[in-house]
């Protein structure tokens, strides 16, 4: 075990970490590149420090090493300790937490962080103590960028009303596209937290494991008709929002 990996409670595991390998399709990338920009237009404002940024449900680093290496510090939280060994593999210096998925609560300190990430963690951005916790943990004008799928959506109205995942057994379909654009803006202003931007993106027709050839046109096309700006019926939404 890495020696600043702190263990809490039990932990899954998996043979191949998913995450990393979808990321590395063209979907992948592509969904990557929006959401870093994204996290640069307000991580990245000079002057660069050292601002403390917890990446919750971080994975392997995808955005926690190139942070680190800007000079920021960089805290990885995970329940899945594959992740986190290829974290320590590729860079050791990142401290990581390995946490029980049962806990409903993060174990940080009250105001210790500048920045919090929630990329693509629907089982966290769906939670009901997850804001809550996010406020805690933010200093006093501390900003939290996170994802969220939005059900009304042709991508939520494919997998809710045709797939039917709401009548699955398994969460993990229960928790995707479970809350649309305007039911998440009621909880984060209900936790204390004020909307600073929001952008709409994964508008193009394939999955995030998808290498279509014709994925680069979908992104030019998404780009040209400015579907970004219409965050009310885009599939996916990243957020940045102010602890109030």
């Amino acid at each position: 075990m890495p020696e600043n990996l702190i263990t809490y409670g039990n932990t899954s595991h998996n043979e191949i970490y998913y995450c990393d390998r979808d990321s590395a399709t063209a979907a992948g990338r592509y969904l990557t590149c929006v959401e870093w920009n994204f996290i640069t237009k307000y991580l990245c404002r000079p002057p660069i420090g050292k601002r403390c940024i917890l990446d919750v449900g971080g994975g392997s680093g995808r955005f926690a090493m190139p942070l680190y290496a800007m000079g920021m510090d960089v805290i990885v939280e995970e329940v899945n300790s594959l992740p986190l060994r290829l974290l320590h593999k590729n860079n050791p210096a990142i401290p990581a937490i390995l946490q029980d998925p049962q806990l409903k609560a993060f174990p940080f300190n009250d105001r210790i962080a500048d920045y919090m990430l929630c990329i693509e963690v629907p089982d966290l951005t769906e939670s009901d103590w997850f804001f809550p916790e996010a406020r805690r943990i933010l200093k006093k004008g501390g900003l939290l960028i996170f994802t969220t799928h939005n059900r009304c959506s042709y991508k939520g109205f494919y997998k809710k009303i045709l797939l039917n995942e709401d009548g699955k057994s398994d969460d993990w379909y229960k928790i995707h596209y479970k809350s649309n654009y305007s039911q998440v803006k009621d909880r984060l202003v209900e936790a204390g937290f004020k909307l600073i931007e929001a952008l709409g993106f994964h508008w193009i027709p394939v999955s995030r494991a998808s290498n279509n050839r014709f994925i680069p046109l979908f992104t030019i096309i998404e780009k040209s008709l400015r579907l970004g700006s219409m965050v009310t019926i885009s599939p996916w939404i990243i957020m940045a929002i102010r602890k109030a």
